[in-house]
Order: structure tokens, then C-alpha cells, then sequence
């Protein structure tokens, strides 16, 4: 919880989706937050997966949608064949190939 509440993330904690200027400076947040998340998780012994990382990124800031087996059906069905995504600063946004 310590980690959520940092000042480096607090342009997360109220994001308003309509008003978003610089989506890249947010994104960038998120996957920092996400891979800090995992760093913790495996320091305590627990394998984090992106489903784990994500509910709890959307449980406690809702600023991501969590990518469990339901999301990633969904999407596929409704938008594309293919999806993938990937929390790393590599890949730092879901690819969605329609």
C-alpha cells in the first residue's frame, strides 16, 4: 500500500479519462507502478501475475482495466482476433490487433 501512495504516482489517483493531455506521461506511470508492484510481490515470496498486478491497480486506482480471462475474451470477441499486453516498459500499452 506504501508504494500506491507515493507522490511519484499521484497523478493516477483522481485521472480523469476525458481530460487526459499527455496519455504517455500516465502510461509511463502505470507500467512504472506495475513493475514496482511485481518487484514487491516477488520480494514476498508471491508470483505476480499481470491478472494479480492489474486488479489491484484497478481495486485501488481504478486506472486500469483488470486483464483477467473474462477482459481478455471479451476483447477478443468484441474487437480483435488477437490481443496481447504485456506490463513491461518494452511494451508499455496493450497491442490489439483487429
Amino acid at each position: 500500500m506504501e508504494e500506491l501512495l507515493k507522490r511519484e504516482y499521484s497523478q493516477l489517483w483522481r485521472l480523469d479519462f476525458d481530460a487526459l493531455e499527455n496519455e504517455a506521461a500516465e502510461v509511463t506511470s502505470v507500467i512504472n507502478l506495475a513493475k514496482k508492484l511485481k518487484d514487491i510481490y516477488r520480494k514476498r515470496g508471491v508470483t505476480p501475475t499481470n491478472t494479480l498486478v492489474t486488479k489491484v491497480l484497478l481495486g485501488t486506482l481504478g486506472c486500469i482495466p483488470a486483464y483477467d480471462t473474462l477482459f481478455t475474451k471479451g476483447v477478443k470477441n468484441e474487437l480483435c482476433k488477437e490481443f496481447s499486453y504485456n506490463l513491461s516498459p518494452v511494451s508499455a500499452s496493450p497491442v490489439i490487433v483487429g
